[in-house]
């Protein structure tokens, strides 16, 4: 995905680009910024350093999408959709 910003009404910026390695420390700024009643809705701990490591070098690979949002340097927002390529051929050979 080639990064892309949008101008907010309230003349902010957002830029939404796909995560990579070098965005571990920007990301657990992001994560532990959450109330603690809010992360058990988590599927991961996502508070831990080398958990971060592994999600950024997993969207690297491709297996999985991971989308942030950053305005002014600081991730905002971030997304994940995990695809299996392999998924279509399973639901086709089961009819």
């Amino acid at each position: 995905m080639i990064d892309k910003t949008y101008s907010l009404k309230t003349k902010k910026t957002v830029t939404i680009r796909n995560l990579n390695r070098d965005d571990v420390s920007l990301s657990h700024s992001f994560f532990q910024s959450i109330p603690e009643s809010k992360k058990k809705y988590f599927r991961s701990d996502v508070t831990n350093v080398g958990h971060l490591e592994e999600r950024c070098l997993e969207a690297e690979k491709g297996g999985i999408v991971r989308r942030i949002a950053l305005m002014s340097g600081t991730i905002v927002a971030d997304a994940s959709l995990a695809i299996d390529l392999d998924a279509w051929k399973k639901s086709w050979l089961n009819l």
